[in-house]
């Protein structure tokens, strides 16, 4: 009893691995809160759905548009868990907590590496320290928390798997997906 939705197109970082950029040009075009909840209301009461996947690049961009949705969620009496997508540099502990009291129960952030130098090359836009912030905050508020990690960008060097070790051994995510650089069209890595 699973289903996933979208509540916005886009993401307006650069991320040079990412094709969003070339799809939607960074703009970011977001459902209402109120629409979110209503289609929630609607796979609960209509599919017996108790659980959903929010697959936005990022769901956490807008703070006051997630605390919307978190307030319009919790008083509407549809008891639904979940999880979603985030980058380490727009979440904090308010959003959080607020996010885990109408059920967040996992948040997924696009980590890709533990080195400073990789975190620059993919043009992430993110430090090591915006991600231990992140992670401890997530902890703070009890949700569950997974990495998203990539391995085998030109110019990785054992040094920086190294890193990425040492930050996974400070951080302690619950759970960390690798996946290999992909260089598909319509991304920087690609055209470069």
């Amino acid at each position: 009893q699973f289903r996933y939705i979208i509540t916005a197109r886009g993401c307006p970082s650069k991320c040079r691995y990412c094709s969003s950029p070339h799809f939607w040009g960074r703009k970011v075009t977001y459902r209402s809160p109120a629409n979110i909840v209503a289609e929630l209301e609607y796979i609960r009461e209509k599919c017996g759905i108790i659980y959903f996947s929010i697959r936005d690049d990022n769901f956490t961009i807008d703070k006051k548009r997630v605390l919307e949705f978190c307030r319009l969620l919790s008083g509407s009496g549809t008891y639904m868990m979940w999880n979603c997508q985030a980058r380490v540099d727009t979440v904090d502990v308010e959003m959080l907590v607020a996010m885990k009291r109408c059920g967040l129960e996992h948040i997924q952030f696009g980590v890709e590496s533990g080195s400073e130098k990789m975190l620059g090359l993919y043009d992430k836009a993110t430090s090591l320290e915006q991600i231990r912030r992140a992670s401890e905050a997530a902890r703070k508020a009890g949700v569950y928390l997974s990495f998203y990690l990539m391995a085998g960008m030109e110019g990785e060097e054992d040094a920086d798997i190294e890193s990425t070790i040492s930050l996974m051994r400070s951080t302690l995510p619950h759970d960390v997906i690798v996946s290999p650089v992909a260089y598909y069209p319509g991304t920087g890595i690609y055209e470069s």
